[in-house]
């Protein structure tokens, strides 16, 4: 739950050293709010966890849709803390999916999927990008841990919905 901010020393209750809360260690991994470990007894198979997942994610929705316009106001997800915080927590779940052994099927549909909900969730826990600057560094910086391994957003756009390609402008 609290860790060293240099990982040199265990937790003490002193003044003399600084530590970070496990939600804001890594903060550009964006499912890094708990760690799920091996002995974790309630992880799922890759398709129920999205299933879960874009479940909750539509519960969101549901309350952050303008009525008239039918837009998504992503700033407003956080307000809904229940909900918000439920959906941060049963994200983490991906940081222990077996993607290996996922059929090609299966996995495609996963891809798709994860990156779906990474762009929402992102856009909800960071915002949107204002410029093209920000987008690069949006897309290239922030990430997620699945299967035990980080991807970049932008690896998720390039090695699913591209097929491996990169993009016009070498992205």
């Amino acid at each position: 739950l609290l860790h060293h901010v240099v990982y040199e020393h265990e937790f003490h209750d002193t003044d003399r050293y600084f530590y970070r809360l496990q939600c804001n260690q890594q903060p550009d991994i964006l499912n890094t709010f708990c760690i799920w470990t091996s002995q974790d007894t309630r992880i799922k198979h890759g398709l129920e966890v999205i299933g879960s997942l874009l479940h909750k994610l539509q519960e969101i929705f549901e309350l952050i849709e303008d009525p008239d316009t039918r837009k998504i106001n992503y700033a407003r997800a956080q307000d809904h803390t229940e909900l918000f915080f439920a959906f941060e927590y049963a994200i983490c779940e991906l940081q222990f999916v077996n993607i290996v052994r996922m059929d090609k099927k299966s996995l495609l549909a996963f891809g798709l999927n994860v990156y779906q909900l990474m762009v929402h969730f992102a856009f909800m826990k960071v915002g949107i990008p204002n410029n093209a600057t920000d987008q690069a560094a949006f897309w290239n910086k922030l990430s997620f841990s699945v299967g035990g391994d980080c991807y970049p957003c932008s690896d998720w756009y390039y090695g699913v919905l591209r097929g491996n390609r990169k993009g016009p402008y070498g992205g």
